[in-house]
């Protein structure tokens, strides 16, 4: 498989934009991005091999080149800045970067690429609408003027969200994730775990998690998770952070600060907990009762 990886890209280039060469390695970086962004799966060869990337270049304000390690290609789209402002109106998104005059998102670049299943992307998304169907993993720094719809990741899923992008996931490995503002991220399934950082009004929505669970919550930042079951859940809620888990835990960690809240629709192990100041639990198959700074879990 590894073989086939090994082969010289030859990125089309659409209008006037150039024709450049990389090496074509299932390691695709995307730096400082502005605009449309897709990212196909290539089929798997007959004989069970991966194909080589293919990147389509719709401008010329796009440039894609060797990485430093020689082991894939790095595409950049030249934005050292975020916008100031954006507005999404009936589906469409209009940006405004200081010191210049609104646009449409259809006035900027549009990267198109096609990557083998067990490619692994690593993608700054500054501005705009994506959509990635499937790959093996991703590294992801999104900011507030930024989508993105993903398919699936099979193994590790990394992202940090500034501000406040949107994700929606059908299906994420092992997930880390870190939400700095307001940003949102709905996924059907999480595999593999979950470790979530987040503050001020961070939205997670999880339909069904497979794996143990590692939160810091603060803010009004809030996890919702639908169904699934976690060996050990390490919890940290302060402020009024929230938590609404509708399926297991085996163990259970909890500290909870301030006017936080957990709601927790079964615990089949241990419990430790640290209350504070007017924080709330429930647990569906306990009685929990606040004693001081402890709770009581029978």
């Amino acid at each position: 498989m590894l073989a086939a990886l090994s082969a010289l890209l030859n990125p089309i280039a659409i209008g006037d934009a150039p024709k450049q060469e990389a090496e074509a390695l299932a390691h695709i970086t995307i730096n400082r991005f502005v605009g449309t962004l897709t990212i196909e799966t290539l089929p798997v060869l007959d004989d069970g091999s991966s194909q080589s990337p293919v990147v389509v270049l719709e401008d010329t304000r796009l440039t894609v080149s060797r990485n430093e390690t020689g082991r894939g290609f790095v595409i950049d789209g030249h934005y050292d800045q975020r916008p100031a402002n954006c507005i999404r109106q009936n589906d469409e998104l209009t940006l405004q970067f200081a010191g210049e005059p609104r646009r449409l998102i259809s006035e900027f670049p549009v990267l198109h690429i096609q990557v083998p299943q067990d490619a692994v992307l690593d993608i700054d998304f500054l501005a705009g609408d994506g959509r990635v169907e499937r790959v093996a993993g991703m590294q992801l720094s999104m900011a507030s003027c930024a989508s993105l719809q993903i398919d699936r990741i099979s193994d590790n899923f990394d992202a940090v969200l500034d501000g406040s992008p949107s994700v929606v996931a059908d299906y994420l490995g092992k997930s880390r994730v870190r939400s700095n503002g307001a940003g949102r991220l709905m996924a059907q399934s999480i595999a593999g775990g979950l470790e979530l950082a987040a503050d001020r009004a961070g939205r997670i929505t999880v339909g069904h998690l497979a794996g143990d669970l590692r939160a810091e919550l603060g803010g009004a930042a809030r996890l919702n998770i639908g169904s699934g079951e976690s060996q050990t859940a390490d919890i940290t809620l302060d402020r009024s952070a929230r938590i609404e888990h509708n399926g297991a835990v085996g163990t259970l960690n909890l500290e909870t600060g301030q006017a936080s809240r957990m709601v927790l629709a079964e615990l089949k192990g241990d419990f430790t907990g640290v209350r504070g100041r007017a924080a709330r639990l429930s647990i569906g198959n306990k009685t929990v009762r606040a004693i001081g700074e402890k709770w009581s879990v029978e």
